[in-house]
């Protein structure tokens, strides 16, 4: 065979396997059945945008943060319950959890700002709702429905106080939580994976000698690579633009206004 012994693996690895069914099966019946039947799928991928939208129109105090948090839950849906590249439970299961975390992050959101300020807020609601789905992501398709409901209430609390903990504490102007929820919610999904992808968690494994203490090793090892690795690349990226451009605009120009400075244009018109 001309094909070289690595790639001959990869190819015969569960990966190699599912990446050419989708690059032989999946993708071109999807493909077609899109460019025959557009409107079939168009009016699904338009049902966040266009309730978005007219939410915006009733509510005057909903801010652009808001609908951008609300758009997130589409490619959420689609990436966990796709990853299964099948319609069958698995990919419902994925979907059903996703749901179930996203719902259950936005509650306990909820609650923790009720009662640490006494009121809760539309953005902090729909800012719990994307810390539940980051942090089912990786646990969609191993976990059940309890599982889901655990994670999703864990990360709420978890990634509300890792916010409080960035912005207040540390006086990090991370505007869009990146860190705190996308990040802090991740790495907790990755470890809470091996504790609810128990059988008497309700999980989906099959394998009955699974052990949770076995498999959070694996996880946190993942998690520290990946840390790692993502520093290492993104501090490469922050010299690298650093060298252009710089990374910060001067004071005079930052009182200015960036939108003025920057692209000639009034983001406010006070």
């Amino acid at each position: 065979s001309l094909v070289p012994p690595t790639l001959r693996k990869i190819r015969q690895s569960p990966f190699g396997a599912s990446f050419i069914t989708f690059q032989y099966k999946v993708a071109p019946f999807l493909l077609d059945t899109f460019i025959r039947h557009p409107e079939r799928y168009l009016k699904y991928f338009a049902v966040p945008y266009v309730a978005a939208a007219a939410w915006k129109k009733q509510n005057e105090d909903v801010t652009e943060e808001d609908i951008n948090n609300l758009r997130e839950t589409l490619p959420n849906y689609l990436r966990d319950g796709g990853s299964a590249l099948a319609s069958d439970s698995s990919a419902g299961m994925a979907i059903a959890v996703t749901h179930i975390s996203a719902a259950a992050g936005s509650l306990a959101w909820m609650f923790c700002e009720w009662v640490k300020y006494e009121k809760p807020s539309v953005l902090g609601i729909v800012t719990g709702m994307v810390a539940g789905l980051g942090t089912i992501t990786p646990a969609s398709g191993f976990v059940g429905p309890m599982g889901g409901l655990a994670i999703g209430l864990i990360s709420g609390v978890v990634c509300f106080f890792a916010t409080q903990y960035v912005k207040r504490v540390l006086k990090i102007d991370d505007s869009l939580d990146v860190f705190p929820v996308h990040g802090v919610g991740g790495i907790l999904g990755t470890l809470l994976t091996a504790i609810f992808y128990a059988e008497s968690f309700g999980g989906l494994t099959t394998n009955e000698a699974y052990s949770i203490i076995s498999q959070l090793g694996v996880q946190a090892i993942g998690v520290v690579a990946t840390v790692i690795w993502c520093g290492m690349i993104t501090f490469g990226l922050l010299k690298l633009i650093d060298i252009f451009i710089g990374l910060r605009v001067d004071e005079d120009e930052e009182t200015e206004g960036l939108d003025l400075v920057l692209h000639n244009e009034r983001g406010y018109n006070m």
